[in-house]
């Protein structure tokens, strides 16, 4: 996420964000109505104050920039304009045992994760991935159609993940002595007037 840190200042700031997570007022186990399953939820985090959250924020704001091709010159241009979507994110919390159940993201353009702590885990064959699962076991197959692989990506603590909110995602249940902390996030068009 942070290019230009070195490994010391992305590990003080994951560690930040780690302890904002684990503290927020909104952190409740297994939150109703979302996909988190053994683990806890915040609700939005950007909505917050605080200085960790703050530089979070505005990164991610020029990644999506960069993503969406939005030249220096646009970039100028929508300082003075209202913006066309919103950004919101949340922290997911994941103790041994704990996944996310299959599930898109509706509303969004593009989501994400953003790997905050990982911990040495252990189980089944990739155990604690992010899963793209390339067929949904309830979804019938058509005709002679071939069964593929899921796309798989093992978290990296200090990595970013970016995917349209479109797909289908999941993460693999895993075993482990600590948690697996992730910040989760949509960019969300905002409806016109």
């Amino acid at each position: 996420l942070f290019p230009d840190c070195n490994e010391r200042e992305v590990t003080d700031f994951n560690s930040a964000l780690l302890s904002y997570i684990r503290s927020h007022p909104t952190l409740v186990w297994e939150r109703s109505g979302k996909a988190t399953r053994g683990g806890w939820q915040t609700e939005d985090l950007l909505n917050d104050d605080s200085p960790v959250i703050a530089k979070f924020h505005a990164e991610m704001l020029r990644r999506l920039h960069v993503i969406l091709c939005e030249s220096e010159e646009v970039e100028e241009r929508k300082h003075t304009d209202e913006p066309s979507w919103k950004l919101i994110a949340w922290g997911v919390a994941l103790r041994g045992g704990g996944y996310q159940e299959p599930h898109v993201h509706q509303a969004g353009i593009l989501s994400g994760v953003y790997y905050v702590q990982i911990p040495k885990m252990w189980g089944a064959g990739n155990a604690g991935c992010l899963r793209f699962p390339r067929r949904l076991p309830w979804l019938p197959r058509e005709g002679d159609c071939e069964a593929h692989d899921p796309y798989l990506i093992q978290p990296i603590e200090g990595s970013l993940v970016i995917f349209p909110s479109y797909f289908w995602h999941e993460t693999v249940p895993f075993e482990s002595d600590g948690e697996r902390v992730s910040i989760a996030f949509d960019l969300l068009p905002l409806e016109e007037d």
